[in-house]
């Protein structure tokens, strides 16, 4: 069974937009009683640039999950952004259900 069946799923990226995002994800996950799982995609960059962008990105989700702490079931992962399909920009927070 997939650990994130049934989960709300958002990108964050550190924007004004992704913050907003991630709230009513978790507004969403809390209504749904569903778990809460946070996503930050990696664009395709050379050392050293990707180590800088991974640090970045460990920041950006440590943020995200200041802000939704209350959460009770809160996962997050940083992903190389070609294991990643249908991605918005700005990133929009989507319920999936099975």
């Amino acid at each position: 069974m997939n650990a994130l069946q049934g989960a709300v799923v958002v990108g964050v990226d550190g924007s004004a937009d992704s913050d907003r995002a991630v709230d009513w994800a978790a507004a969403a996950a809390a209504m749904h009683d569903a778990p809460l799982h946070l996503l930050y995609a990696l664009r395709r960059l050379e050392p050293p640039w990707k180590a800088e962008e991974r640090s970045l990105a460990e920041r950006v989700l440590a943020d995200a999950r200041a802000r939704v702490e209350q959460a009770l079931q809160l996962s997050s992962e940083i992903v190389d952004a070609p294991d990643v399909v249908g991605m918005a920009d700005p990133p929009a927070a989507t319920l999936r259900r099975k």
